[in-house]
């Protein structure tokens, strides 16, 4: 018997996002399936806001390609869809001979764990050294055996990736009616915002800008002074020379 696992990929464009995954959901669980994750988030949506995301969906096997029709149905288009199954026969094949060899590898051990625990002088050491083993093949198996468990659950539900997303054409084609008096309240309040900023600029330039500018412009001021000061002196020095 063949070991087929069946997945399924698929974008759908919706015209209500909230009852499509209702009416999924309930579909799913009819045909004896689950959801497996959802991933949703409100995005903005004409006025509004409108549900999208995804869910991956786990329906069993031989209801995999009715449950891909049925998802068409609930769609008012369906952008992508990729259907795949991959044959993992071979490698259960191989998982169960591993587990076999292991489980034949453990009783050998349990068997010698005993016949050592039989002889008058067993020592510790050897006792412990074959616990040892034996834990060891034990964990193999059960690692073995949960990858066995994972593909038979594979195989029993294929996984259906599901992308569902608003439809844009559902946006009404008359907008909302136009009020002048809410425009007009904006743009009193942005006004007055300016004004309040202008004013508060206004402010700061007088009492701390200004103030500030001419405490570092000060000792220029008397540099260029003082050297007026000295120019002029020389100047009236030298005129009566000059005559």
């Amino acid at each position: 018997l063949r070991k087929i696992v069946g997945t399924a990929n698929i974008d759908l464009v919706v015209r209500d996002t909230d009852e499509t995954v209702t009416a999924i959901t309930q579909m799913v669980t009819n045909a004896g399936g689950y959801v497996a994750d959802t991933n949703f988030y409100r995005t903005s949506f004409g006025e509004g806001t409108a549900l999208r995301g995804s869910m991956t969906l786990r329906v069993p096997a031989q209801s995999l390609d009715g449950m891909v029709e049925q998802l068409a149905e609930h769609a008012v288009e369906m952008t992508s869809q990729s259907l795949t199954r991959d044959d993992v026969t071979d490698q259960y094949t191989d998982l169960d001979a591993r587990l076999r060899n292991l489980e034949a590898t453990e009783a050998e051990l349990l068997q010698l764990l005993t016949e050592i625990r039989s002889k008058p002088g067993a020592k510790a050491e050897d006792i412990l050294t074959v616990h040892r083993n034996i834990m060891e093949i034990r964990g193999q198996i059960e690692q073995v055996q949960g990858r066995m468990v994972m593909l038979d659950n594979l195989v029993a539900l294929s996984t259906i990736h599901l992308s569902l997303r608003p439809d844009t054409s559902a946006l009404p084609i008359v907008e909302a009616k136009w009020r002048p008096s809410a425009t007009v309240s904006d743009a009193l309040r942005a006004l007055v915002s300016s004004m309040q900023t202008l004013g508060d600029a206004a402010i700061w330039l007088t009492l701390y800008a200004l103030p500030v500018l001419l405490v570092l412009m000060l000792p220029a001021v008397l540099f260029f002074w003082f050297v007026y000061v000295v120019v002029r002196r020389i100047r009236r020095r030298s005129s009566p020379q000059t005559a």
